[in-house]
């Protein structure tokens, strides 16, 4: 398969969409609204944690602990005890204060934590001073008293936000934008009346679907690049000043934007595609185009309703399936193309 063949149908359909003012519509409206309006939506919850002040660190009664030596500790239960030092590792702390240790995976409730490096966790009602958070630590009605008292909080929940929310709309415009250029590939040709001149193209089968679908997904990538671009830009800038840090990008969104952000969008061209060698009016291309590609959101509802993370790991094994089902979808319409049946069906 030459694919520097495949890219000069794809150039001549690139003239043909600029000259269509309703793909061009297609194409910019929705990645130019999700640049500017998601990092404003995304502000909002950040805006109204920052303003309501830090909340009071409650009366955790520490009376009466029992002194521990400091030791590298796993899978305990330490209940009513006070820790200097040490590594605490996947245990469960109950009203206790720990100082100058690093504690690992561990479920605190009531407890004071001063000096200490948090690798995992899950904190409730606790109180924190001077306190390092690395990986997913999960704070419930906990008060940081040193530096900012919001920003481990802050952190989380636009962590939350930014990592699912907005990445998932960009992979449904991945499948939802070349939808109309897909749909237009062969049902166009007809509209242009260059259906023949294109079948009679001295090119194979698979050269010729290529050139369509590189003619919907580079498009395509390259308005959701920009958009991409544009909405971290804006959104760190609108955020920086509440958690001192930009957030993004990060490996999870560069996996997701650069890896099965184009996996998906091909796999929904490649239905699309499918479906305009078969029927011979645009809309009708679109409708059924719509409807078979809806299956691929099943992928990414899942991460978003809370089934499991959203890592990279996660999003490259999604890639994984995605992609062999480029493969096989590719395939089919390989074999199911019929440059013949076409011209005695449309013409």
């Amino acid at each position: 398969m030459r694919v520097g063949k495949a890219w000069v149908l794809a150039r001549k359909d690139f003239s043909e969409f600029r000259a269509n003012r309703q793909i061009l519509l297609t194409l910019t409206l929705l990645p130019v609204l999700m640049a500017v309006i998601m990092p404003v939506l995304l502000y909002v919850p950040i805006l109204l944690l920052s303003s309501t002040g830090p909340p009071a660190p409650p009366d955790l009664d520490l009376q009466g602990l029992t002194p521990l030596a400091a030791a590298n500790r796993t899978n305990e239960v330490l209940r009513d005890v006070w820790i200097d030092g040490g590594r605490i590792t996947g245990s469960v702390l109950n009203h206790s204060r720990v100082e100058n240790a690093t504690l690992v995976g561990v479920v605190a409730e009531r407890s004071f934590l001063a000096n200490v490096t948090i690798e995992g966790g899950y904190l409730r009602g606790c109180v924190l001073s001077n306190a390092t958070l690395a990986g997913d630590v999960v704070l419930v009605d906990t008060v940081v008293l040193e530096g900012d008292p919001q920003s481990a909080t802050l952190r989380q929940v636009y962590s939350a936000l930014a990592l699912i929310l907005p990445l998932f709309f960009f992979l449904i415009m991945a499948i939802a934008v070349p939808t109309t250029l897909a749909a237009y590939s062969f049902v166009g040709e007809k509209v242009n009346r260059s259906l023949e001149p294109l079948l009679a193209a001295p090119v194979t089968d698979g050269e010729l679907l290529l050139g369509k679908y590189l003619a919907a997904l580079a498009p395509t990538m390259a308005v959701l690049l920009i958009s991409w671009a544009a909405f971290t830009a804006i959104a760190d800038v609108l955020v920086v000043p509440a958690l001192g840090v930009p957030p993004l990008p990060n490996a999870t969104w560069l996996a997701g934007v650069l890896v099965l952000m184009p996996i998906f969008s091909f796999l929904g061209i490649s239905v699309n595609v499918l479906i305009s060698t078969k029927v011979n009016d645009v809309r009708v291309a679109q409708q059924y185009g719509a409807l078979l590609v809806m299956p691929l959101f099943f992928f990414l509802i899942l991460p978003t309703g809370g089934a499991f993370g959203l890592t990279v790991g996660i999003i490259l094994g999604i890639s994984a399936v995605v992609g062999v089902a480029d493969l096989a979808v590719f395939a089919v319409t390989l074999r199911l193309f019929r440059r013949e049946e076409i011209l005695t069906r449309w013409t």
